[in-house]
């Protein structure tokens, strides 16, 4: 069972592999041809969401330390969201708290927090990338809901 499991998941990260050499999508790029948006207390966008709203396709979304009281929805593509430094995003409504609705799609470095017996994240989509992300919450509902393919993800 163990071997079987290292199969699938060197088959998955084979895959992101190859999809990320053909659309030209890495985590370590410099994002020159991404537009920036900053969220934090002291920036235009003080919320994910105005942030997500106001993006563009090609749009790096960076979120300062803190944490942010929401649920977002991403139904966009190409909108890639970074945390710097301890970022977190705790869900204040029942559902996903992270509702992935589009393609291309990046989180990296976001605690959630469902404080509800619900999804921390709900993924619609046909590419998503999540690097060191946790997912929090009281009970056997919480956690990561996908539905599509091609994902890759590193914890």
């Amino acid at each position: 069972m163990v071997k079987r499991a290292l199969i699938y998941l060197w088959a998955i990260t084979l895959l992101f592999t190859m999809i990320s050499n053909i659309y030209g999508i890495s985590h370590e790029g410099d994002f020159t041809d991404f537009k920036k948006i900053q969220v934090g207390p002291e920036e235009r966008f003080q919320t994910i969401q105005s942030a997500i709203d106001a993006a563009e396709p090609d749009t790096l979304i960076e979120v300062t330390n803190g944490t942010y009281f929401e649920n977002i929805i991403i139904e966009k593509e190409n909108i890639w969201i970074f945390g710097k430094g301890n970022t977190t995003i705790k869900g204040i409504e029942i559902g996903p708290v992270v509702n992935v609705q589009s393609n291309y799609f990046i989180l990296r470095d976001v605690n959630i927090i469902s404080p509800f017996n619900a999804t921390g994240i709900l993924i619609r989509s046909d590419f998503l990338r999540m690097e060191n992300i946790n997912v929090f919450g009281p009970g056997e509902g919480t956690g990561i809901d996908l539905v599509g393919n091609g994902f890759g993800w590193n914890s």
